[in-house]
């Protein structure tokens, strides 16, 4: 009977892990939403998975970004790359020359 239940128990451990390896790699891993400036006149729709749509008065660039602590990093083209700073609970994203990007709700 003791065989029987260590068993189970591994198993019910072999089950659990993986499903919560998925779970906690999944949460928090990127920003999701849309961000606009004040004016209107950039939009930003970002996606879990690190790209993000840039569009700005009619011109739309696909762009990758990464995270590093409150630090959002949009790389543009040419290999240049924007530094955003990630406020409260990604709220806003504070850009180059104090640009705010508010995220709007969906």
């Amino acid at each position: 009977m003791l065989g029987v239940l260590r068993i189970g128990r591994r198993l019910l451990a072999l089950i659990i892990a993986p499903l919560l390896i998925i779970t906690v790699a999944g949460c928090g891993s990127g920003l999701n939403g849309t961000y606009t400036d004040e004016m209107g006149i950039v939009e930003y729709q970002f996606k879990p998975n690190g790209t993000a749509r840039m569009n700005t008065m009619g011109t739309v660039m696909e762009l990758e970004y990464t995270i590093d602590g409150n630090e959002l990093h949009l790389e543009m083209m040419g290999g240049v790359s924007q530094i955003f700073r990630i406020e409260g609970d990604a709220e806003a994203l504070v850009g180059p020359m104090g640009v705010t990007l508010s995220r709007q709700s969906d």
